[in-house]
């Protein structure tokens, strides 16, 4: 993770983490205006970059409503859907902004000047359908007739110019949304018709929008030339939300290992630090998911650092057996070997390890890592180690080495 939120130069050879994600029409535009001068090229940049602030805020407004979502098995907290309504309005704005920039761009580059509505995607599509030859022809992809953007906008019409509402509703698995005017009672209420689920609908609607996005940066490559530029994708502590919610989620089903989720989602405290694990399905989240089975329990404490460098370090685990407490200590990289070489991260080790005896009384602890290099006990102490690359593999051996073994501890 290069930022903590904005656009962002890469390499090509440079493998892409979960908290960065390409978007081509922002790369296109700011790539062209760059090699423009004068008051066009500034624009150009100026609404690539504007193109990936919104989409960055879809990303947010998405791990907000993942994370109420992936809570609700474990709590009832009906007051809170006032807050998911609000995110789903501002989910919708933020989508027709979104597209109100795409306007902005073929307006600039499609037609003669001030000929094309620039400032509304709605006003430029009625327009575009009347009016097809008068855009070049690589953008009369918006002059035709677009469900998707018929959707967002008149749900986002409907919510800011005509006093309507979103409503929630849950079954404590999953949410389920409808849109209504005003005057509509509570009895009128519970009768009404569902949109469907929530978070499968804002994923479909984004997926199309950012799927026309992607035609129109082949369009901006066509009429300005291949121009040559820096890389670019979105970076930032949000972003794996995004493609969560675009490729990775489907409609939740009632199971023990959902409310085991939502309790470690619980825990975590919020979107962004679950994410870091690699929440719902990458090699920690599936760690820690194993371990609560394993344990027959979420875990009673978790600490899960936050950095721009976005890999596990330092995440603490604390499970609860009866009266007993068992500490874990996660890290993507083993980063020393039998000999205790890199000195001073077995001494940052080891501290935490005091830290966490300190505050919790654990009984035992294991040290557990992705990669590195395997070996027994952790330098100047008796502490377990595991290293392993299977997460599943990788939770039974550090359940049985927390449960099994009895040492001694060195602090440094």
């Amino acid at each position: 993770m290069k930022a903590l939120g904005q656009l962002v130069k890469w390499d090509e050879g440079e493998l892409l983490s979960h908290f960065e994600y390409p978007l081509p029409l922002a790369e296109a535009l700011v790539r062209a205006g760059s090699a423009h001068a004068g008051q066009i090229g500034e624009r150009l940049a100026e609404l690539g970059r504007s193109f990936a602030h919104d989409v960055l805020n879809l990303a947010a407004i998405a791990g907000r409503l993942l994370w109420c979502e992936g809570v609700s098995p474990n709590r009832w907290r009906s007051h809170d859907l006032v807050s998911v309504s609000v995110d789903v309005e501002a989910y919708f704005v933020m989508l027709q902004t979104a597209c109100d920039i795409m306007a902005g761009a073929i307006s600039l580059l499609a037609a003669k000047r001030n000929q094309a509505p620039s400032e509304s995607f709605h006003s430029l599509n009625q327009w575009a359908r009347k009016n097809p030859a008068r855009l070049l022809a690589p953008f009369r992809i918006v002059a035709q007739n677009l469900p998707w953007f018929n959707e967002i906008n008149g749900v986002r019409t409907k919510l800011v110019h005509r006093g309507g509402s979103v409503w929630i509703y849950t079954d404590r698995v999953k949410f389920q949304w409808g849109v209504h005017g005003t005057g509509r009672t509570p009895s009128q209420r519970k009768r009404s018709k569902s949109n469907g689920d929530l978070l499968d609908s804002l994923g479909r609607l984004t997926r199309k929008m950012l799927s026309f996005s992607a035609k129109l940066a082949d369009a901006v490559t066509t009429a300005r030339g291949n121009v040559d530029g820096e890389r670019l994708v979105l970076s930032g502590v949000c972003v794996p939300a995004l493609d969560h919610l675009l490729r990775i989620y489907k409609p939740p089903i009632k199971s023990e290992s959902l409310l085991f989720s939502a309790r470690c989602l619980l825990a975590s405290g919020s979107y962004v630090s679950a994410s870091v694990l690699q929440y719902p399905n990458g090699h920690w989240w599936k760690f820690l998911m194993r371990m609560c089975r394993d344990f027959a329990r979420a875990p009673d404490f978790l600490s899960v650092p936050v950095s721009v460098a976005g890999r596990v370090d330092d995440c603490r685990f604390v499970f609860a057996d009866g009266t007993e407490l068992y500490g874990i200590l996660a890290y993507d990289h083993f980063a020393t070997d039998e000999y205790g070489s890199n000195d001073d991260w077995v001494r940052n080790v080891l501290r935490a390890v005091g830290q966490l005896q300190t505050t919790h009384n654990l009984r035992r602890f294991v040290v557990v890592a992705r990669t590195g290099k395997p070996i027994e006990t952790f330098p100047e102490s008796s502490i377990p180690v595991v290293v392993e690359s299977d997460p599943l593999a990788g939770a039974r051996r550090a359940f049985y080495a927390v449960r099994k073994r009895d040492y001694g501890l060195r602090f440094v």
